[in-house]
């Protein structure tokens, strides 16, 4: 008997990250988006590029001490697998993340008469709340990372509630910074 965790465990704590991290990705992507002024069509592939990025040079430099030194061969080979991690990662949230949150767009278009860039920004927004607020409420009630996660996954009907963050920014007067 081994204490190597099976490949069933490592796909369980991958799927509990990826419903932790993709909620808080995107708070973070309408942050950026509203405060450079960008899209946030752009904004969210560059912000979650760049967490993959940075997740895996923080695994690298967790295991060794210091600074490791790389030959050219194994700078190549962490290059590449930044790549896949990029490739994979993007992947991962355009279907975890961008289904919801399209869905969420387009009944916010359709019901609220909204442009399809309002309508992404407003579910998303109901992606992050529900999706953060979920997890922050599930780790308090229960004290378990399990609540978290299953609170996280609130994220997913939270998108689908694009058209009533419309309608609650329409009451408040708030601007949503689509440009």
């Amino acid at each position: 008997m081994t204490n190597v965790p099976g490949a069933g465990f490592v796909a369980i704590l991958g799927a509990a990250a990826v419903a932790l991290a993709l909620p808080l990705l995107a708070g973070v992507s309408l942050l950026v988006a509203g405060l450079t002024r960008r899209r946030l069509l752009v904004v969210l592939p560059a912000v979650h590029a760049l967490a993959v990025v940075v997740g895996v040079a923080s695994l690298w430099t967790g295991t060794a001490p210091g600074t490791p030194d790389l030959s050219v061969a194994a700078a190549v080979g962490l290059l590449r697998f930044v790549g896949g991690g990029i490739a994979v990662g993007l992947l991962v949230a355009l279907l975890f993340e961008g289904g919801p949150v399209a869905v969420g767009a387009l009944a916010t278009v359709l019901l609220r008469d909204a442009d399809y860039a309002r309508g992404v920004w407003c579910a998303t927004a109901g992606y992050a709340t529900a999706g953060v607020g979920g997890a922050v409420s599930g780790l308090l009630l229960t004290g378990d990372l399990l609540g978290g996660v299953l609170g996280a996954l609130l994220a997913v009907p939270g998108a689908l509630l694009g058209p009533l963050v419309d309608a609650t920014a329409t009451r408040l007067g708030v601007s949503v910074p689509v440009a």
